[in-house]
């Protein structure tokens, strides 16, 4: 599915998130009416001029975040691959101090997640490999569902 074709269903999914927040969609540099769609539900857009990868407009939106007074940013990919709703959960230690950092997850035993067999097996390796350095088992070392929290 075609990010401008998931994309409404998961604004649609981040408003009903009981927890002030800002909603920004990071346009980067598409062809299609990605910018359209996010203004019409409501989200504030951060136009790139040119692709940037997903690196370039990640890194974009955080300083979008900080120039902006933002100390709590949470990354959902816009494809519908996670669960808004989720969000809560993913955000909540961190603000409640007992972590640093939180990682959602999408093969922690809930929903399903397709991938083709390549995908799959470059994430084990890296989740394995990734896992074995920091000394903790991490089941999606991919995931796009990142909280970020900003120290002014």
């Amino acid at each position: 599915m075609e990010r401008e074709e998931a994309l409404p269903a998961v604004l649609q999914e981040l408003a009903l998130i009981k927890m002030a927040h800002t909603v920004l969609v990071i346009d980067d540099g598409s062809t299609d009416g990605t910018t359209q769609v996010a203004k019409a539900h409501g989200a504030k857009v951060l136009t790139l001029p040119i692709n940037l990868g997903v690196g370039g407009a990640m890194r974009a939106g955080y300083r979008w975040a900080l120039r902006n007074g933002f100390t709590c940013v949470v990354q959902v990919d816009a494809d519908g691959q996670h669960n808004p709703s989720d969000i809560v959960r993913v955000v909540g230690p961190v603000l409640e101090g007992s972590l640093d950092v939180s990682i959602g997850a999408r093969f922690a035993g809930i929903g399903e997640y397709d991938q083709s067999f390549v995908r799959r097996a470059t994430m084990w390796v890296l989740s394995t490999t990734i896992s074995w350095v920091v000394g903790t088992k991490l089941t999606d070392t991919t995931s796009a569902s990142r909280l970020r929290v900003f120290v002014p």
